[in-house]
């Protein structure tokens, strides 16, 4: 992923994939879990979370290419 003109590499945590971006936290959903968005993800939607690490709050999530901001704070904007 290159963000601001800079590589940051993909890694695997418990076999998802995930970048380190700073603060910020890119991370596939995780299927096995038993929440509705595990769930589309079974049936194979595509959804990445994106989680400020600093606050531990998640930010947005990305799901089939449509963005749902989840904060409104004013460090989120």
């Amino acid at each position: 992923m290159i963000y601001k003109g800079k590589k940051f590499p993909l890694s695997r945590a418990g076999g998802l994939r995930r970048y380190d971006v700073g603060n910020l936290l890119f991370i596939e959903q995780y299927p096995k879990k038993e929440t509705e968005s595990a769930a589309r993800a079974r049936k194979g939607a595509r959804i990445m979370w994106i989680i400020d690490t600093k606050w531990n709050k998640y930010l947005v999530r990305v799901e089939d290419g449509k963005i749902t901001r989840l904060r409104n704070e004013p460090w989120s904007k």
